[in-house]
């Protein structure tokens, strides 16, 4: 199931902001996704963004991905590098 439908802008331009953010923009995004702006506005369109797509953004700005605490603030789970480097050796049918 993908984002719920009305959302995709707020998606896409949370992404951008994002970027900007690291002085980064949409080019470098689809660089390092290896897709065109096309396909990838296709991906918001129909809310088909992955988390290792989103891994891939948070790594390459050296932040991580994480589940905070409304009430209390803490982190209660993070995604990190390690995290992407163990998708992309699943999605190549590597084994550690």
């Amino acid at each position: 199931m993908g984002i719920q439908k009305g959302c995709e802008n707020m998606v896409s331009n949370k992404v951008k902001a994002f970027l900007q953010m690291h002085d980064y923009n949409i080019k470098d995004l689809l660089s390092w996704l290896g897709t065109t702006r096309q396909n990838y506005n296709k991906k918001v369109d129909i809310g088909n963004i992955t988390i290792r797509e989103l891994l891939v953004i948070a790594n390459k700005c050296d932040c991580d991905i994480a589940f905070v605490s409304r009430s209390s603030g803490r982190n209660l789970m993070s995604f990190n590098k390690y995290d992407l480097d163990e998708i992309n050796n699943k999605r190549h049918g590597v084994d550690k």
